[in-house]
């Protein structure tokens, strides 16, 4: 995850580390992705 200019707007950048791809998500999307992986761990 990178956070930049637009980080203020609730933006961040997510860039793969396989393929270099990268796109721009809400830090909200990012919250609940990881929360989902949490729950299925638990």
């Amino acid at each position: 995850v990178v956070v930049g200019k637009n980080a203020a707007e609730g933006i961040v950048e997510v860039k793969r580390r396989d393929t270099g791809e990268s796109e721009d998500i809400a830090v909200s999307e990012l919250v609940d992705y990881v929360t989902a992986l949490y729950a299925q761990v638990k």
